[in-house]
């Protein structure tokens, strides 16, 4: 019984495993038949990446080629456009060509004429212009920038004796010499033709610029000073004013045109004029002159005693008198000067000691505006071959106009040293040993604009006749003339308002002559 019970439970369990068997038979198949719909379904996603990929690369390779047909189009539309638009500019000359065509014969002829008067207007005003170049009355010269005449007027013959075919092509300096003064001849780089044709710049010299100084010259309209010469043909020669200007063709330099004048007449009229300022100045020195002497007499109490008021009234003709007494003596020095009148007659003087004795003279001047006069000597005695009334006269007007354009209480410095050759002073170099006056003063000063114009006749600062009325513009003239022809030089250096300071320069070997002429002024 207990058997039968045994293999009935085993059964059972037999039956139970044997069904269990059967499901999981059933759930693998049913697993493997989903994975099986898995498996195809994933083979279907990447069948149809692969189509869709395809299909995307189809249409990239189509989108690229319409790419490239619009591209051609583009190019097709743009070289239409090129042929269409010179198809319409041949079009136009054509239709111009056509236009020219349809004028008339007299339409033509009406052109012609009119071109025909231009031409002939234009040969009119160049015969013209030519004419009037030919008819001046002065010298004219005109020349390539190789200073070749290429063209000269009937004043250049009529003056200096050559023929216009004689000159044609030559060189200018060949045909018409330059000389100075002496009868040295000017080289061909110093005259002024070659200087405008260097910097392109207008230069005149004239009788009027004879004192100006030849250092000091405007590079625009550059002028050169001293008397020049010209040589004629026949070999004779004559004092000549010249103005030189550049010739351009638009913004090309093509050459040169000089005019010239003899100016012997007016040479003769200024040696006249300084003869006649010369005889008038005599003849006036000598009322003044007794004026003085009677004027200080009765101040001197010869005549008895005056009244303060009196003595007063004596004083002012006594300065009054004096200033004109100074004014002609000026003008007397002027005269001698361009008359050549006096000679340097140099002895051997202690310059410095010349010097001195010039402050002495003009201390009262210098006490009176209480002015500050520093004095430094010379480290030895200088003993030079000085004229010394020329001397003397140089430096009184040197002092005076530091005295006279010096505030009340400012400071006149009087230095005298040696300078040897290649030492600068005051921005200059100097070219050989020189015995140094060195005048400095703490006054109005030069305005720069004034400064080129200082030494020339009667010229005077305009600060200067602002504060003082008095003066004649003729002192530092007299001054420089002086030391020009005698080998010295005088030269300044000035600020406004801060003072000036003026140089004067004897030679170690003393005043003498120069270029050795026995005059001051041949």
């Amino acid at each position: 019984m207990n058997k039968m019970k045994n293999l009935s439970a085993t059964d059972d369990q037999a039956f139970k495993l044997k069904v269990l068997a059967k499901e999981k038979e059933s759930v693998r198949r049913k697993l493997a038949v989903k994975a099986e719909k898995l498996r195809l379904k994933a083979k279907t996603r990447v069948a149809t990446a692969k189509e869709k990929e395809s299909v995307r690369r189809k249409l990239a390779v189509k989108a690229e080629k319409l790419r490239l047909k619009a591209k051609l189009l583009a190019l097709t539309a743009k070289e239409k456009e090129s042929v269409r638009r010179e198809l319409a500019v041949t079009a136009e000359k054509l239709r111009l060509k056509a236009k020219l065509l349809a004028l008339t014969a007299k339409e033509k002829e009406s052109v012609r004429r009119k071109l025909a008067v231009t031409a002939e207007d234009l040969e009119q005003i160049r015969v013209k212009n030519e004419a009037m170049l030919v008819s001046i009355g002065d010298g004219l010269v005109v020349t390539d920038k190789n200073e070749r005449i290429l063209l000269v007027n009937k004043a250049f013959e009529n003056i200096l004796g050559w023929k216009k075919k004689e000159v044609m092509g030559k060189f200018l300096d060949k045909v018409i010499p330059m000389v100075d003064e002496n009868g040295k001849v000017i080289s061909s780089s110093e005259r002024l033709i070659t200087k405008t044709i260097k910097k392109h710049a207008t230069i005149s010299i004239s009788i009027a610029t004879a004192e100006e100084e030849k250092e000091k010259i405007n590079p625009e309209t550059m002028t050169a000073s001293g008397f020049y010469y010209y040589v004629r043909k026949d070999k004779t020669r004559f004092p000549v004013a010249v103005t030189v200007a550049p010739v351009k063709l638009g913004n090309k330099f093509i050459g040169a045109i000089e005019v010239f004048r003899d100016i012997t007449q007016e040479k003769e009229i200024d040696k006249a004029k300084s003869e006649f300022i010369s005889l008038a100045s005599h003849q006036l020195k000598t009322p003044p002159t007794a004026i003085k002497l009677v004027v200080e007499r009765l101040l001197g109490g010869k005549m008895g005693t005056f009244t303060e008021k009196q003595k007063e009234y004596l004083n002012y003709i006594h300065f009054s008198n004096q200033r004109m007494i100074d004014l002609i003596n000026a003008l007397l020095n002027v005269s001698r000067i361009e008359l050549g009148a006096f000679t340097i007659q140099a002895k051997e003087k202690d310059a410095y000691a010349t010097v001195q004795s010039i402050l002495d003279e003009l201390k009262y001047a210098v006490d009176k505006k209480q002015l500050k006069l520093k004095i430094i000597p010379p480290e030895k005695q200088i003993l030079l071959m000085l004229d010394e009334s020329l001397f003397r006269m140089v430096m009184n007007n040197i002092v005076t106009n530091a005295i006279h354009y010096t505030a009340e209480g400012g400071e006149i410095r009087v230095e005298c040293k040696v300078m040897n050759k290649g030492q600068f002073l005051g921005e200059k170099l100097l070219e050989e040993d020189y015995f140094v006056v060195i005048v400095a003063d703490t006054g109005y000063g030069i305005p720069q604009k004034d400064q080129n114009k200082l030494f020339t006749k009667f010229f005077r600062a305009d600060n200067a006749r602002e504060k003082s009325s008095d003066g004649t513009g003729l002192g530092l003239y007299i001054a420089k003339s002086i030391l020009e022809q005698s080998s010295g030089l005088i030269w300044f250096t000035s600020r406004v308002n801060k003072g000036s300071e003026f140089y004067v320069a004897i030679p170690i070997a003393g005043m003498r002559a120069k270029d050795g002429k026995k005059g001051l002024i041949g």
